[in-house]
């Protein structure tokens, strides 16, 4: 039930002060100051739902506040705060108003002030499961306290709830520890609460596939803060991440016939030439941070395949601008978990981040066109330019949110998906030997064709059990769109659903020994979709998964034909999961070795062993004897 919504005129400090002692405010005093200032504050809870708001407007007693609608800029002395804890995130959409001044949204609203004293009428609007309500009325000046009767059950049956009443903060703050025990402790649903907000967790193939089959229940929103209509912000998050319905399906046909399969041989030659580049400087003996190396390299590769940069400095200075905004993203993004000004305070960076990199797209743009020659080019920038000019409804805003979701889903998580395996062949000398003499036997000269690469069962088995030891997105989400019943629980629209790469892949009863790199379990095991889903499942599955895994045979198999890698020893290597991607979070450093040698097994520290089992020469002392 929704009550106890509060209006309350004053300063923000005298706010502050009077909620301790509400009846002993006096009216007559607070509202003398209120002819200079208005501050008031909307605050309401129930179950599941939060919204706080603060804002400073001009003369109560004549002048009428400026009008705005959404998307308008405001003046400087407003200041908003808007949750909806259902869902974690901030929800421009929902609320409307996105100023670009203040530091968070703020619900839609508007103020309409008599221009002769009297009675202020605040009408304010504020949307709650998708449905809106008028909860504000004409009021005098001062503190009055209204009571409403909507309902908004969260689910019908608490008493069978799998629900961990802890905070929420625990989730971002370790991913997969926390996605652990509610695991062990609930099974393959489970949902965590702090104060009647909640997010629900699913661990399970069947679960997974009820979520992911169906994208009319379960929505995509891979972007917690969209910013306004007309900002930069919801321009650059317009792509096909952020897409559902009827525009999803239409996007995703466009993109498909820039990703179909018949195109990904015309990249071959570009690999393996970028890839000659990354070991041009390897020389035996020296040591290398495979984790630096490598988010460098799809950057270039990347900026390359998708927008036919062929300057990899240029390449390298958009991936790294992308990289920043996608993690401010993030950390603007935990602010709907708590009210900090810690998170609070990145939103006017985020605007200003996704300002600068709406322009740097804009530039490649003109470039291109600028540079077109009349040739045929397979980048994907390119055919997309193709598509619009046979008549697809893609306009430049559309491109520019196309662009910037592939390069920052498609450059990062491969980049992690090569340092982990590239670690793991280091620390397995079996299995690096197998995969050598695979090379050896079935490929000729230094790059393998595009034909061979398609008939190398083991490489395959590598790269599969990295991705699935190790996924680069350890989760995902949905967020419920309708009430729906997902097992036992009732989810009003808006709540989180979260989905875990990580998780299912480490079910003891869908892989045996599941937390060790073992390949050779591919030559028995077929499991299905849902069940091993390092690029996701269903009708939204990563449409750049086939491009992903060309890039990782060839790349790989130019690599380790050329030189091996052994890791250096008593090195730390953590890993950390970090915006929904599971990367390492320190080097990875490695001694370029002949492919004539095979790596030992030598150990290592850091929390790569809370994610993966590694040889018992790995281990240091400590968690050998624990083990």
């Amino acid at each position: 039930m929704i009550s106890n919504v509060i209006l309350q005129n004053g300063s923000p400090d005298q706010i502050s002060k009077r909620d301790s002692a509400r009846q002993k405010s006096d009216k007559k005093t607070e509202y003398e100051w209120c002819r200079h200032k208005c501050c008031w504050r909307i605050e309401f809870r129930e179950a599941n739902y939060f919204v706080w708001a603060l804002g400073l407007s001009s003369d109560i007693t004549g002048r009428r506040c400026p009008e705005t609608q959404a998307g308008d800029r405001i003046g400087k002395d407003f200041r908003y705060i808007a949750f909806d804890f259902r869902t974690h995130l901030f929800l421009p959409e929902v609320f409307g108003l996105a100023p670009k001044f203040g530091p968070l949204f703020v619900t839609s609203c508007s103020f309409q002030l008599p221009r002769s004293g009297g009675r202020a009428c605040r009408s304010v609007f504020i949307t709650i499961g998708w449905r809106q309500i008028d909860i504000c009325r004409s009021v005098p000046s001062g503190m009055y306290g209204m009571s409403f009767s909507e309902s908004l059950p969260l689910h019908g049956r608490s008493n069978q709830l799998p629900v961990s009443h802890e905070s929420l903060l625990a989730f971002p703050r370790n991913p997969i520890a926390e996605m652990r025990r509610l695991h062990r402790e609930f099974g393959d649903l489970a949902v965590l609460e702090d104060e009647g907000q909640r997010i629900a967790f699913i661990f399970s193939p069947e679960y997974n596939r009820i979520v992911l089959s169906d994208t009319k229940t379960f929505h995509s929103r891979f972007f917690a803060v969209r910013g306004s209509r007309r900002s930069a912000q919801r321009r650059v998050t317009s792509g096909l991440l952020s897409m559902n319905g009827a525009e999803h399906r239409e996007g995703r046909r466009i993109m498909m016939d820039v990703f179909q399969r018949k195109v990904l041989p015309e990249y071959h030659n570009t690999i393996c030439e970028l890839t000659d580049s990354l070991l041009a400087d390897w020389k035996p003996g020296q040591t290398r941070d495979l984790n630096t190396e490598m988010v460098e390299f799809m950057l270039r590769l990347t900026g390359a395949l998708l927008f036919g940069i062929d300057d990899g400095d240029y390449a390298v200075q958009l991936g790294s601008m992308i990289d920043r905004w996608v993690r401010q993203n993030h950390e603007v993004g935990m602010g709907a978990l708590v009210s900090s000004k810690k998170f609070t305070e990145g939103y006017e960076r985020l605007l200003t981040q996704a300002e600068e990199l709406e322009a740097s797209i804009r530039e490649m743009f003109q470039r291109r066109h600028s540079h077109a020659n009349g040739g045929k080019r397979s980048d994907v920038l390119s055919l997309l330019f193709q598509a619009q000019a046979s008549g697809e409804q893609l306009n430049d805003e559309t491109l520019i949110g196309h662009a910037t979701l592939t390069f920052a889903a498609a450059h990062l998580t491969t980049a992690h998906t090569f340092s982990w395996t590239l670690f793991l062949l280091s620390q397995h000398p079996q299995v690096m030997q197998r995969l050598a003499e695979e090379l050896e036997a079935h490929t000729t000269g230094d790059h393998p064709t595009f034909e061979e690469l398609q008939s190398l069962p083991y490489l395959e088995w590598v790269i599969k059990e990295s991705m699935r030891v190790m996924p680069a997105s350890a989760y995902s989400q949905r967020v419920v769109s309708e009430p729906t019943e997902l097992g036992p629980v009732h989810l009003p629209a808006g709540t989180p659903v979260i989905f875990s790469q990580y998780i299912t892949h480490h079910r003891a009863d869908l892989f045996d020994d599941p937390d060790t790199f073992n390949p050779d379990r591919w030559a028995k095991i077929t499991p299905s979709p849902y069940a091993y889903l390092p690029f996701g499942a269903g009708p939204r599955m990563c449409i750049g998964a086939p491009l992903a895994m060309v890039e990782l045979r060839t790349a790989l198999a130019v690599m380790m034909k050329r030189y091996h890698l052994q890791m250096q020893a008593n090195s730390i290597v953590n890993g950390q999961v970090i915006s929904t991607m599971l990367g390492p979070t320190s080097s990875i450093n490695a001694i370029v070795i002949s492919p004539t040698e095979i790596p030992q097994t030598v150990t290592v520290h850091g929390t790569i062993h809370d994610l993966v089992r590694l040889p018992a020469e790995a281990r240091p002392e400590t968690i050998r004897r624990a083990a």
